[in-house]
């Protein structure tokens, strides 16, 4: 398996002027993946869905997708699979709740102020540069949360995030992730609590030895970028782990590990179709990958651990209806016609009510289906 460094020192080495090269790439930032021309297993799954929902999400793609959930499950992956970046990709910001004795309301300012023997108007920002200038070594909240982000942010996004929250403070943490400031490739910020609970997360799983042997002999992050001569596109994924005998690891941050719910989390967020995709793009590359391992760990605790494999049966629909999707959206592509959920008049699939003659009674409590 021939494994190269995206990055030489001076470009990416994945790309050659405006040409993918293809490789299995290790280094590869995740605004940089994000950025890179071809199609991924995220890309393709609203496909899964519809044609429709398909074109709809790739023809908006200045939606902000960034969740809480998703932060958390981010910094837990970057936490258990390379810890040596965690602080270059991400950064806490402190809360109020951690600094009781902080000043933080106005009235607080005006009080401490008029210990100072000052009296100020004007607003928040006012108060503060006069209470500094009094006491430079008072411990004021609003500028505790500014000189954090300055230092993690540089001054030209803040100040850039400060313009986009209309000057109000209180609203620059919401502006971080709009893509107006993607031109920084800013690290993300994380509240402290959630970098707390990403923390322990990561601990809890590290803990537990068939974790730790899950994540041994092997690379994490590793991209694969490759091109389908046949369908004429470049295709792409990240793997989380590759283990040197050909299994791949994907870990799942969840809030129920436990078989019956995370089966219902695989089904409804497709990762048996991403296992597929992924060993579409590695094939592509003369790979052939063993069945994928999920590990999936617990957001609450006491923050439970399991390791799955899919069913043979399930991953083989899987690799067909990958395939079959792909084909189909090339198809539609080709003839501009996007269908929905069903390309002609069907009759409904309706399962018959147990009692029939629940139908007459207004407050029935039996189920339409």
């Amino acid at each position: 398996m021939d494994i190269k460094s995206a990055f030489d020192g001076t470009r990416f080495t994945f790309q050659n002027n405006d040409s993918l090269i293809e490789g299995i790439y290790s280094g590869v930032p995740n605004h940089i993946y994000h950025q890179i021309p071809a199609i991924n297993h995220s890309t393709i799954k609203p496909a899964f869905i519809t044609l429709a929902h398909y074109f709809e999400e790739v023809n908006n793609k200045t939606k902000d997708k960034n969740t809480k959930p998703k932060s958390i499950g981010s910094l837990f992956h970057c936490m258990s699979l390379t810890p040596t970046n965690t602080y270059d990709d991400f950064f806490a910001y402190p809360e109020a709740l951690y600094y009781p004795n902080d000043i933080h309301t106005t009235s607080q300012l005006n009080h401490a102020l008029m210990l100072k023997g000052r009296s100020q108007s004007g607003n928040k920002q006012d108060l503060i540069t006069a209470l500094l200038e009094a006491d430079p070594q008072a411990q004021i909240f609003d500028n505790r949360l500014k000189e954090c982000l300055i230092s993690n942010i540089g001054c030209d996004a803040f100040n850039a995030a400060l313009e986009l929250a209309g000057g109000k403070f209180a609203s620059i943490l919401s502006q971080l992730t709009k893509p107006e400031l993607a031109k920084f490739h800013l690290k993300q910020a994380m509240s402290q609590s959630d970098w707390d609970l990403a923390e322990t997360m990561a601990t809890k799983f590290l803990s537990k030895a068939a974790n730790c042997e899950l994540l041994s002999n092997g690379y994490p992050e590793l991209t694969l970028i490759a091109f389908d001569k046949h369908r004429n596109i470049w295709v792409k994924c990240k793997i989380d782990y590759l283990k040197t005998n050909l299994v791949p690891v994907d870990l799942k941050s969840t809030e129920n590990a436990s078989p019956s719910r995370f089966s219902y989390s695989a089904k409804e967020y497709f990762y048996d179709t991403q296992e597929a995709f992924y060993g579409y793009v590695a094939s592509l590359l003369g790979l052939e990958l063993l069945p994928m391992k999920f590990a999936a760990a617990e957001s609450f605790a006491p923050y439970v651990s399991q390791i799955y494999t899919l069913p043979d049966v399930v991953r083989l629909d899987a690799k067909n209806l990958v395939q079959r999707t792909l084909n189909q959206i090339i198809d539609a592509e080709r003839s501009g016609v996007i269908t929905g959920y069903c390309a002609n008049e069907m009759v409904l699939p309706f399962k018959r009510r147990a009692n029939p003659r629940a139908a007459s009674q207004p407050h029935s409590t039996e189920s339409y289906f």
